[in-house]
């Protein structure tokens, strides 16, 4: 090898080529672009965080949640996610969540318990065609809704297209996102122990 030792460095993704020059390098040496573990920006990279909060909404008789339905304009499908969205500047997360239901749901709620906190990350392109580091981070209640009523959409141009009452063991719960299941089964067991019952199961 010439002057310039190449050194991959682990982990491709998150670090990058090292190159130890000290004799200096003859750019030969360089790997091609389509080397392994090459990362070759052809654009700029957006990177976002997005900080929101969602929740486990039941009705007052424990036996329905409330679930939002969203649209996928790549696939052109519709998928079920629990009530919530983005946290507005100077929004406390109580605060989101009682907007975001109304939004999306036009219920209130009785009461609300913090539940879990959720992170994800994900690479790829935006419908506008940019480039996009996405992370995003949810905290999620467990939560009972004042009255039941048919659900209203009063976010009208929003992300959400629907909003439905479903029974516990409804497939729409953790169809396109299976982290909804395990959400729905630490809220059924907080609920039971808020009222003093042995969770079904």
């Amino acid at each position: 090898m010439a002057a310039g030792d190449l050194r991959e460095a682990r982990g491709a993704l998150e670090r990058p080529l090292v190159l130890d020059h000290t004799a200096g390098y003859d750019p030969r040496d360089l790997p091609a672009a389509s080397a392994p573990g090459m990362v070759v920006e052809a654009e700029s990279t957006v990177r976002r965080q997005r900080v929101a909060t969602h929740a486990v909404v039941f009705d007052p008789a424990g036996t329905q949640v409330l679930l939002t339905g969203l649209w996928d304009a790549r696939s052109e499908t519709e998928f079920w996610n629990w009530p919530g969205g983005g946290v507005d500047p100077g929004e406390t997360f109580e605060e989101a969540l009682a907007r975001e239901v109304w939004e999306e749901t036009g219920h209130a709620l009785a009461r609300a318990e913090p539940l879990a906190v959720r992170s994800w990350t994900g690479r790829g392109t935006t419908g506008e065609g940019e480039l996009e580091d996405y992370h995003g981070i949810s905290l999620v209640w467990v939560a009972e809704a004042d009255r039941v009523a048919e659900p209203v959409v009063h976010d009208v141009g929003g992300s959400t297209t629907s909003a439905a009452w479903v029974d516990l063991d409804d497939e729409r719960v953790g169809g396109r996102i299976r982290r909804n299941t395990e959400d729905l089964r630490r809220a059924v067991a907080a609920r039971a122990r808020r009222l003093g019952e042995r969770p079904a199961g």
